[in-house]
This record gives C-alpha cells, structure tokens and sequence, in this order.
C-alpha cells in the first residue's frame, strides 16, 4: 500500500526535521510526504527528497485541519496517514497500518506520550483495547489526548475535516464512521507524541479554551451543532465531549489531580459501560 503521509504546518520549523526522519525511516517506505503550509514560511530547504511535496494553504494561519484538507485532496497515495510536524512516526508504523486500513478502510494506532523537553516518557492516559477493530466510542477512549493520526483510504473515505468548529480532530475521526463500520486498530504505541510547555493543552486558560468550544459544539442552536449532528457517530462524539467537558471544568475548580488522572476517571465512571454493553 503505498502511504501518503500528510503534515501541516505552522511555525514548524524547529521540529519538522525528526516528522520528515521518522517517515523516511519507515520499514514500509512511505509513497510520498506532503508538507502543506500555513504560516507563510518559506520551508523550501526540507524538500531535498523527491518523494517530498511542499503546497500551501495560501492563507496564514488557516488552520491544522484546512491544511491537511489541501494535503488529502493532492494526494495521489492509496491511503493517507496524517502526522503533525512536532510528532514522529515509529518505524514500524506504515507497515502495521497498511493491512488494517485495506481490510477496514480507516486505522488507528497506540500512542506513546513523549516530554519534548527532557526525551522522558509520559504516562498514557488512553483505553488499551485488544480488539482488532474499534467502534466510534472505543476509538475516541482510545486516543484520548490526540485523535489526529488517524490513517484512511481516500476512497473508501472520502473524508475532508469540517473547519468550521474547534473539534476538528474528534469530529473527523467521527466522521469517518459514515464510511466504515469500524476502524482497524492497533494498540500497539507507533505514533510519538510530543507534549511542548508552548503547546495549547498547556497554557494557562486552556481548560476554559475547551469548555467553550465543546459547549459550542453540543450547543442544539449553533452552527457547529448542526454541522456535526448528522454523522453516524454522533451519539458516541457527544458522550465523549461530554466527559471530557466535565473533567474540564474539575480542573477549573482547582482540583488537586490532573486532567489526565480526572478524565481517566470518569470515562471509566460514565463511558465504560456503553462499549461494555
């Protein structure tokens, strides 16, 4: 199967090295890399490799999801996998996606949670199932921190992402469930990702951040409602927001324990039981 490994980027720089590393290093080599960008930025120096594509969103500051659409639509792979410039692949990563997404359309990997600072291991706060598929709900719990590696055939899933709401990453990989009855899964760890003290789930005000836009999104009289409402696995996206919303705003409260160790806590307490059942 030959990958298309889409990366959008914005102020990328610094870190575009090791993404563009970790797919050259694949044991599956992948069939191309496009680098879409949305800042403006002149990154014509990465493209030394011809299997390299440099585009543009013509616009900065568009955002990660309008990106990565200009990047799956001049995509001439048979499926696409999308990496985020601050990430990295594992080597084995292409190679264990590509049976999953030909037998299911789309696939999903194990995470493994890296402090960009000091190269240390982050605890991982997401659901580990055996299954080789998952269902929407158990897709979201396993993934809990990023929903972006998600890898897919263009084909079978025809998906761009719905830039009109700040749920992009969930709402995508819900929507794919329009598609396809399940997604291939692995939870095997082969997407590094890597938490930065500038990267938004840091910075003070954040929690607050995603409150509101997750109360956006299940708000029945907004735009971005009525954009996400009509796809298969809404049911499944508002539990999941849901949840998180109320770890959110725990955190608000001042709470003595992490995002992480709350929201771990209350999908076992409130999601559980609907994969279970």
């Amino acid at each position: 199967m030959r990958f298309s490994v889409v990366i959008p980027l914005y102020r990328s720089r610094d870190t575009l090295v090791r993404a563009i590393a970790s797919v050259f290093a694949q044991t599956s080599p992948a069939h191309e890399v496009i680098l879409v960008v949305d800042d403006g930025q002149d990154y014509r120096d990465f493209v030394a490799d011809a299997r390299v594509r440099l585009l543009s969103t013509g616009i900065v500051g568009s955002g990660a999801g309008n990106a990565r659409n200009v990047g799956i639509r001049a995509a001439t792979g048979d499926a696409i996998a999308l990496l985020d410039a601050d990430d990295a692949f594992h080597p084995a990563r292409l190679a264990a996606l590509a049976p999953l997404v030909k037998k299911y359309g789309a696939a999903f990997t194990g995470t493994r949670y890296i402090d960009d600072a000091t190269g240390a291991e982050l605890p991982n706060i997401n659901f580990m199932f055996e299954a080789e598929f998952l269902s929407p709900l158990a897709l979201a719990l396993s993934g809990m921190h990023t929903h972006v590696h998600i890898a897919f055939d263009p084909v079978r899933c025809p998906a761009l992402n719905d830039v009109s709401h700040a749920a992009q990453d969930s709402v995508f990989m819900m929507k794919l469930y329009d598609y396809v009855d399940a997604v291939g899964y692995t939870s095997a760890p082969l997407y590094d990702y890597y938490r930065s003290a500038g990267s938004f789930c840091t910075q003070q005000g954040s929690a607050q951040k995603f409150v509101d836009f997750i109360d956006d999104v299940l708000d029945p009289q907004s735009a971005a409602y009525a954009a996400v409402s009509k796809y298969n696995a809404f049911e499944a996206l508002r539990l999941y927001l849901k949840c998180m919303r109320d770890a959110e705003i725990e955190v608000i409260a001042n709470s003595e324990r992490s995002f992480q160790e709350i929201m771990l806590a209350r999908a076992k307490e409130t999601l559980w039981q609907h994969i279970k059942g």
